[in-house]
């Protein structure tokens, strides 16, 4: 690229902090570079500002995007992007390297006043390089000298914040709640002198109206996180997750630090520590003499009491005749599953009669043309689930987690701003940063739920064609399918199975099958056809299940 005549510009500012936004830097960036534009005698085309967005990369700045758009859309009338300093565009040399590419190309070029650069000349895009490599080097300073920092708190016994049963933080330190430890201490003591199972320990803590630190019912997943805390025993652990900021909760990695601290007051032994810590790895390992078996509609039917999905239940049972026992299987509601009575009872319903009989209605149900496309076409007919709601939280959580993470970019640049650090000292940043995290994993999972939701939503819209097309093969699939295969049939067709309630077990039975694709009810659809054209019930033609489990616990169709 030759030294180009510059006429037409686009101004591209940036601020990364609340301060910098409510304040005048932002102003002052543009006051600076229109200055510098009738110096110069350039025509501003278009201004676009990003304000309050981290310099960590280019992806999701609206007015960044914007401004590309509008070269693409009009090449010819920009010479040039004026920007105030390089850092404005990126902090990481290869994002701005690919500007400079993209620009070159369009042959446009990029001016930073303050570093005194024009990627015009040969001498300007070599000084862009230079700059890019130091400023990424800087952020990536900042980075590694909070992590330094956190680990360095770590080593001393520091807590590096968050929230946990059992303290409150008080001025960046754990202080004892009483209240709030006797929980912890009756978990322990449950799982360790009282051999307590995890959904015993839920139904102890749920029935006294023991809560969690949020103030929620407890499950399985709960009571474990606080047994395996080694904060309760005066330990601080801390680097479990590596490189958060992109990997988040998936980061987990076993090159973590925890030390013993004389800074918050234990809860628990070392000694009742360390033998939970035994049945912990004891009872984590799996027995590979178990019989695990098969369930075909795991997460179809639904609780008769509390409409929860009902999870895959085994028990055995020994006779003379079957000295060595026979595996029986079930459903069982899995509010009570994961938690405990005294948030549902068990509904156990019996497994190979609900799928035998859903298996034979289904066939049967698709083996009629008819009853096809009445689905289908009213399928058709339904309007878009309504997903406003799931959209308005997915934007506040969104919002939320940006915001955080502002936050996070915010209090990381403290730890670079010798100003800042003489009235927030590096201690205190890092213990912010840390109570960020936790909330951010928070949200993270909150937006993990409402996408699943909005998948299933999703879901329900398939075309009349699609529906039809899939009805139609499903038999002949069917019978040809793996069990997996079968399996996975089931699931995309069937959107969940009611049990009628009853306290009888054996009156609780298939009471309705509702379509994925449609709220429509399959029994009632069979039921009504059969009446209308007095037709035959149809047969379908596949092994019988069997009862007595002979071959390792797989049950064949």
């Amino acid at each position: 690229m030759e030294d180009k005549l510059i006429k037409n510009v686009v101004i591209y500012t940036r601020v990364s902090t609340e301060e910098q936004t409510e304040g005048f830097s932002l102003q002052n960036q543009l006051d600076s570079l229109l200055t510098y534009c009738k110096a110069f005698d350039y025509k501003v085309v278009g201004t676009y500002t990003d304000a309050g967005i981290s310099g960590k990369s280019t992806e999701n700045r609206a007015q960044y995007q914007d401004m590309l758009s509008y070269i693409d859309s009009n090449p010819t009338a920009v010479d040039a992007i004026l920007i105030w300093k390089l850092s404005r565009i990126s902090r990481k040399l290869n994002d701005l390297t690919h500007l400079m590419t993209y620009l070159e190309k369009k042959d446009i070029v990029l001016i930073s006043k303050e570093d005194g650069i024009n990627t015009g000349t040969a001498t300007g895009r070599f000084m862009a390089q230079i700059v890019g490599a130091v400023s990424e080097m800087e952020r990536d300073n900042i980075v590694s000298n909070a992590r330094a920092g956190m680990l360095k708190r770590a080593e001393l016994g520091h807590w590096g914040g968050g929230i946990i049963l059992g303290y409150d933080n008080i001025d960046k330190k754990l202080v004892k709640n009483d209240d709030e430890a006797e929980i912890v201490k009756t978990i322990f003591d449950l799982y360790v002198n009282k051999d307590y199972g995890y959904s015993l320990i839920c139904k102890h803590l749920n029935t006294r109206n023991m809560k969690t630190k949020k103030g929620n019912t407890w499950a399985v997943a709960t009571v474990r996180t606080v047994l395996d805390n080694p904060t309760y025993a005066g330990y601080i652990k801390w680097g479990l997750r590596e490189n958060w900021s992109n990997k988040r909760r998936k980061g987990i990695t076993d090159k973590f630090t925890m030390v013993k601290s004389d800074i918050h007051e234990p809860i628990i032994s070392e000694e009742l520590w360390q033998q939970t810590r035994a049945k912990r790895e004891k009872v984590g390992k799996a027995n590979p003499k178990v019989w695990k078996g098969d369930w075909l509609l795991s997460g179809l039917p639904k609780c008769p009491a509390c409409g929860a999905s009902m999870v895959a239940h085994r028990t055995k049972r020994k006779s003379k005749k079957h000295p060595e026992g026979i595996m029986y299987r079930y459903y069982i509601c899995s509010q009570y599953s994961n938690k405990d009575t005294s948030v549902c009872l068990p509904n156990l319903v019996e497994a190979e009669t609900i799928e035998k009989y859903t298996v034979d209605k289904l066939l049967e149900f698709v083996s009629n043309p008819d009853l096809i496309k009445a689905i289908a076409e009213q399928a058709e007919k339904r309007q878009r689930p309504d997903n406003s709601a799931l959209l308005k939280d997915m934007e506040r959580l969104q919002k939320s987690l940006k915001e955080l993470k502002h936050k996070e970019s915010l209090y990381y640049s403290y730890l670079g701003d010798l100003n800042k650090l003489e009235v927030l000292k590096e201690d205190k940043i890092i213990a912010m940063i840390g109570d960020l995290n936790t909330k951010m994993a928070d949200i993270e999972a909150e937006i993990d739920d409402v996408n699943y939701q909005l998948k299933a939503v999703e879901r329900e819209t398939q075309t009349f064609e699609q529906i039809a097309l899939a009805l139609k093969h499903f038999k002949v699939l069917f019978e040809l399918a793996t069990y997996e295969e079968r399996k996975r049939l089931i699931h995309s067709v069937i959107k969940e199975i009611r049990i009628k309630k009853s306290d009888n077990f054996k009156e609780r039975v298939v009471d309705k099958i509702i379509l994925a694709f449609s709220e429509a009810d399959v029994l009632e659809y069979l039921d009504t056809s059969a009446k209308k054209e007095n037709l035959k019930p149809y047969v379908p033609n596949y092994d019988t299940v069997n009862r007595t489990i002979s071959n390792g616990g797989f049950i064949e169709y």
